[in-house]
């Protein structure tokens, strides 16, 4: 598969469980790296694409980490067909354990899925949705330096619930930018029809067309995530 990102090619390989996402791919074009910028972390790397891209803007130094031992691997190869192996380290391990610290910038595209049956596991954070918003939340401070930031994208379905987390843990989300993206299809099989409504209630989901045509829609957004002051 051969990507477009950030005006540079990426040959990216690619696995049934392991793919880039819509989320994925938006954090991936909306990446700021500034002057002085030298290493980050990815955080939940999948195949790897944002420490890829990280690289290739100029990005010193990138850790990508991952739980899943094929998502590491997938990540490796990709890392290898890119040119940025000198760059770019893979690290298999679960985040609540990972050592990290100093870094400039942390990248991350949550899971926030219910963890239900039709969900894939890709895309689900567990008995609560938001515990990895939670995790990353708690640990960010011992993550990145003291001028060091986040870049995170999120979901219009959890942002309200995900904001009030990251503040609670000492951060303030700024929004970046948003894409309008359709449900894919097994969102409709993992909500109930009284959460759907919810959502459209609450405008996190907007609803276009008419009768039999109607589509559900949500808001990608990447937030930039900066400590309070």
């Amino acid at each position: 598969m051969t990507l477009q990102v950030q005006r540079q090619k990426l040959d990216l390989l690619y696995c049934d469980s392991v793919h880039p996402t819509v989320f994925s791919l938006f954090l991936a074009n909306c990446l700021d790296v500034f002057e002085g910028d030298l290493t980050a972390c990815d955080l939940g790397t999948g195949g790897g694409i944002l420490a890829i891209a990280l690289a290739r803007l100029g990005m010193e130094g990138v850790v990508a980490v991952d739980h899943s031992a094929t998502a590491c691997e997938v990540a490796e190869e990709n890392v290898r067909r890119n040119g940025v192996a000198t760059q770019v380290e893979v690290v298999h391990g679960d985040l609540a354990e990972m050592k990290l610290s100093g870094f400039d910038l942390a990248v991350c595209n949550p899971p926030t899925m219910p963890d239900v049956e039709v969900t894939p596991s890709f895309a689900t954070g567990g008995a609560d949705p938001l515990d990895v918003v939670r995790l990353i939340g708690a640990r960010l401070p011992g993550w990145l330096s003291a001028s060091g930031r986040c870049q995170i994208s999120l979901s219009s379905l959890v942002a309200l619930e995900a904001a009030g987390v990251l503040e609670e843990a000492g951060f303030t989300p700024t929004l970046q930018a948003g894409l309008l993206a359709p449900f894919r299809p097994f969102y409709k099989r993992a909500y109930s029809n009284l959460q759907l409504d919810t959502f459209l209630t609450e405008g996190r989901a907007l609803r276009n067309g008419a009768g039999a045509l109607q589509t559900l829609w949500e808001i990608i957004s990447v937030y930039t995530l900066k400590r309070m002051q």
